[in-house]
């Protein structure tokens, strides 16, 4: 195929019901009905072996024709579906050892792409009875809409025994509003990257991750430590990512807090696909006369070793401009005895979850002392998966340290 040869609308000209359905389909993502409320699926009056389904619309898509390479569209397009009034939906009679799981639906038969049937349709498709029974599958160009749990020997359905799961259609650009995380497992059978929806349950916004760098996580929808996007840079702390040092503890508002840190603190997993750059940034004091928090690359829990790191630093108030290579990046603080001057760095790691050189963007600032820059990079090409803090031996350090991610391109 190429391009249309009869675009919508062309004056003068016949167009093909698919055209419509492309026109029409446009401005959804994602199928499914068009108000909340909607297809319900409810018990009869006086219980039987069969449900009620109510009025309602909802834009079906058509699953008989392959998208484009990459993409998400078919030139099947969406069918645009309604039920004006409420219609009753028979179950099967149950099975006398075992239960079963029925699934509900609303879709489409089209001539055009199988059979001789042109029309819209609701019905249920019966499961397998079986010991752990599995929900099974609907029509083509159909739209789930629930399911009915059908006990052994059942003799009717009340509304305990039904599943929703009309999710509104998305508009392309927005988020989706799913009623809980199973129904947005159900809905979104194959999830991108990135991809958000917001939790009608919880009222919170979750995000699916399709891959981490390592095993210690799973996939999935995530919400804990999900935040909007600030000046490019979206916080990524959870408590699964680490900080399980002495002294750190990840707080209600998603950074992680320092009380009398010491020694090494892990935060592996946090270079995800998804991300592009990572910035980490620490407010602290340090007890004692100075002292490092050195930041060294991990690989799936192996700290980068060798000298490694490229860098320069120098000062306002006094020190040499010194450079060369190390095993670690300094976050550099230094405070008299008993000072109470605290120390701001900033640390911006680029491309770490690639198979390329990482660099680094280093600022560190420290009113009443000394201010010091840095910058510089990783001489070999691996990929990491995450960072380990390094707080020098015998000092304490109280602050407030913030991970973040940013996508460039």
């Amino acid at each position: 195929m190429t391009v249309q040869s009869v675009p919508y609308a062309l004056q003068n000209a016949s167009h093909s019901a698919a055209v419509f359905r492309q026109a029409t389909s446009a401005p959804f993502q994602t199928a499914g009905v068009l108000g909340v409320g909607e297809l319900a699926i409810s018990q009869q009056g006086t219980p039987n072996m069969s449900v009620v389904l109510g009025a309602g619309r909802a834009m079906v898509a058509g699953s008989q024709v392959t998208a484009p390479s990459g993409l998400s569209f078919t030139t099947q397009a969406m069918y645009n579906v309604l039920n004006d009034g409420s219609i009753t939906l028979t179950v099967t009679a149950a099975n006398a050892t075992n239960p079963r799981i029925d699934a509900v639906y609303i879709g489409v038969q089209d001539a055009f792409y199988s059979g001789s049937a042109n029309t819209a349709v609701a019905g249920i498709v019966a499961g397998t009875p079986a010991a752990s029974p599995v929900a099974p599958a609907v029509p083509a160009n159909s739209l789930l809409l629930g399911y009915v749990a059908i006990a052994a020997g059942a003799t009717s359905i009340v509304t305990a025994n039904i599943t929703q799961l009309q999710c509104p259609a998305g508009l392309t650009g927005a988020v989706p509003s799913v009623p809980s995380l199973t129904i947005a497992n159900v809905m979104f059978s194959s999830p991108q990257q990135g991809q958000l929806i917001y939790r009608q349950d919880t009222g919170t916004i979750a995000q699916y991750y399709a891959a981490y760098n390592s095993t210690t996580n799973p996939t999935g929808w995530q919400t804990a430590g999900w935040h909007p996007v600030v000046n490019g840079w979206t916080p990524i702390s959870a408590p699964s990512l680490g900080g399980t040092g002495s002294g750190v503890t990840l707080n209600s508002s998603g950074y992680y807090t320092l009380s009398n840190a010491t020694g090494l603190v892990i935060f592996d997993d946090i270079f995800w696909g998804l991300f592009d750059d990572y910035l980490v940034t620490a407010s602290m004091q340090v007890t004692g006369s100075s002292g490092n928090v050195n930041l060294q690359l991990v690989n799936n829990g192996t700290v980068q070793t060798g000298s490694v790191y490229s860098y320069s630093t120098s000062s306002i108030a006094g020190s040499a401009l010194s450079g060369g290579a190390t095993t670690s990046t300094k976050m550099q603080f230094n405070n008299a005895p008993g000072g109470t001057d605290w120390a701001h760095v900033e640390n911006v790691i680029i491309n770490p979850n690639r198979s390329s050189h990482t660099l680094f963007d280093f600022t560190s600032s420290n009113p009443g002392q000394t201010k010091f820059f840095s910058y510089g990079g990783v001489r070999d090409t691996a990929q990491y998966t995450g960072i380990q803090l390094d707080f020098s031996s015998g000092l304490n350090f109280v602050g407030e340290l913030h991970i973040y991610g940013r996508r460039v391109g």
